[in-house]
């Protein structure tokens, strides 16, 4: 199954974080955000 996740309009909540990457490749602890929906959703 594939899951398709969007950055909204938090995006501009978390700037200047999201001026060079997207939200999901911003680091929370250890991992990404990425990393972690990947580790959840198999």
């Amino acid at each position: 199954m594939n899951y398709i996740l969007f950055d909204g309009n938090v995006r501009n909540q978390l700037l200047p974080f999201t001026f060079t990457r997207p939200v999901a490749d911003i680091r929370v602890g250890i991992l990404t955000i990425r990393e972690k929906w990947e580790h959840l959703l198999g």
